[in-house]
C-alpha cells in the first residue's frame, strides 16, 4: 500500500537528498546508475553483512555468509591500506551498526569504533579528549530506531566529523544505519526523515573535504 504521507513530502529524489546527487553528478560515486560500471552484491545470501564485506574486501568470496558471520577470510582494503603504506596512511571506521566491525578491519592501525561501545581500536579515539568526549555521550544514549549496541547516526556523524577535523585520516568510512532501521519497522515517514538527516551529513563530510582540499 503506499504510504499516507502529506503530499508535500512526496518530493524527487534530487529533492530529497540534494547533496548525495549532486556529488554523484560530479562523478564520485561507485556503481551510481549511468556513472560507470555498476557495483553488485554477489549473494546468495543478500543481507547486510556479507554485502559489507564484499564492499570491504572488494572480492565476491570473503567467507562471511549471513549476519552472524564472525569475520572474514580474506583482508579488507583498509588493511592493504594501512599495510602496502607501512602506516603512513592512517584509517578510521565509524559506523551506526556495530556488527560492521567485524568484516572492516583487521588490522590495529585502524581505528574502529563500531556502535556505543564497540571496536577493537576504539581506545585511539579515546585518546582524543574531545573524541571520548563524543563516545561516552553516545554510550548514554537509546539505540533507537536500531537494538542492541546501535549508535544513533547524529552522534555517528558528530564523531566521524570530528576525528576527521582533527586527525586527517587518510580513509575514513561512515556507516549510517537508521534508514535500514526504520526500513525494517515499515516506518516510511523515518525512513525520509533518516534519509534527509543521512544527506545533510554528506553535505557536511564533502565541505569538510573540500576546504581540505583548499
Amino acid at each position: 500500500t503506499r504510504p499516507r504521507l502529506p503530499r508535500e513530502r512526496t518530493v524527487s529524489p534530487a529533492e530529497l537528498m540534494p547533496r548525495l546527487h549532486a556529488l554523484i553528478a560530479a562523478g564520485v560515486a561507485l556503481g551510481a546508475p549511468g556513472h560507470g560500471a555498476a557495483v553488485n552484491a554477489s549473494g546468495p545470501e543478500f543481507v547486510s553483512l556479507p554485502g559489507y564485506s564484499e564492499i570491504f574486501s572488494g572480492r565476491r568470496v570473503t567467507g562471511c555468509e549471513n549476519n552472524g558471520c564472525r569475520g572474514t577470510s580474506v583482508p579488507s582494503v583498509v588493511d592493504q591500506l594501512v599495510e602496502q603504506t607501512r602506516g603512513r596512511s592512517s584509517a578510521a571506521i565509524v559506523t551506526s551498526w556495530p556488527d560492521i566491525a567485524r568484516v572492516a578491519a583487521r588490522s590495529s592501525a585502524v581505528a574502529v569504533s563500531a556502535g556505543r561501545h564497540g571496536g577493537a581500536t576504539r581506545d585511539r579515539l579515546e585518546a582524543r579528549p574531545g573524541l571520548k568526549a563524543l563516545l561516552t555521550r553516545s554510550e548514554g544514549e537509546r539505540p533507537w530506531p536500531g537494538n542492541g549496541d546501535f549508535r544513533r547516526d547524529r552522534d555517528t556523524a558528530e564523531l566521524a566529523l570530528a576525528y576527521l577535523d582533527s586527525e586527517k585520516p587518510s580513509f575514513l568510512f561512515v556507516g549510517l544505519g537508521e534508514t535500514d532501521e526504520f526500513a525494517h519497522q515499515d516506518n516510511y515517514a523515518g525512513y525520509l526523515d533518516a534519509l534527509i538527516e543521512a544527506d545533510r551529513y554528506i553535505g557536511l563530510l564533502a565541505d569538510t573535504l573540500a576546504a581540505r582540499a583548499r
